[in-house]
């Protein structure tokens, strides 16, 4: 999802600019690591509900099978 994907990179780039300021102070780092790999695994965990609804999706599994057959004619 492009929304949820935009706004990881969003915070990436905010504690990117953050974290520039303070280079020297381990607690900052340290809490700013435990934000951002939560931030990824939620944005990972949304990203494969996505991915399985997408291919659960009917339509999008005969698109699928008929690029498949495109791909390798019999």
């Amino acid at each position: 999802n492009r929304r949820v994907a935009k706004g990881v990179v969003d915070q990436l780039q905010h504690l990117d600019a953050f974290l520039g300021d303070n280079e020297n102070d381990q607690e900052l780092l340290k809490a700013a690591k435990v934000e951002i790999t939560a931030h990824l695994d939620a944005f990972s965990k949304k990203l494969e509900q996505y991915s399985s609804d997408l291919f659960q999706d009917s339509s999008v599994s005969r698109i699928l099978g008929n690029l498949r057959k495109a791909q390798y004619p019999r």
